[in-house]
């Protein structure tokens, strides 16, 4: 994520990371993130709109700030607006999967 422009400082960073890579491991837990919201929350002691709240800011600091070229390019696509939590650890996902 260091290439989008954020680094370990933001509280999103950590459980974007854990949640990209519980996604990456089960594709099947994309129809139901609130599981992995629930258990990245779990492992960090803090409750889930927190770890969905910090991944939001840390897309919007992305989207404000950052690589918003790479963000699109790991989307496939030009991006009208930034994307909401669950499709940025779908897009996370894929992009450490692929190896972008």
């Amino acid at each position: 994520m260091y290439h989008l422009g954020v680094n370990r400082s933001y509280e999103g960073f950590g459980p974007a990371m854990e949640a990209a890579v519980m996604v990456r491991r089960d594709e099947s837990l994309k129809t139901c993130m609130k599981i992995v919201y629930i258990d990245v929350a779990k492992r960090n002691k803090t409750s889930r709109e927190n770890v969905r709240r910090n991944i939001t800011t840390l897309v919007r600091v992305i989207w404000k700030d950052g690589n918003r070229e790479l963000l699109e390019e790991m989307a496939g696509r030009e991006l009208k607006e930034p994307p909401t939590c669950q499709e940025f650890i779908w897009l996370l996902a894929d992009y450490m999967k692929w190896g972008m």
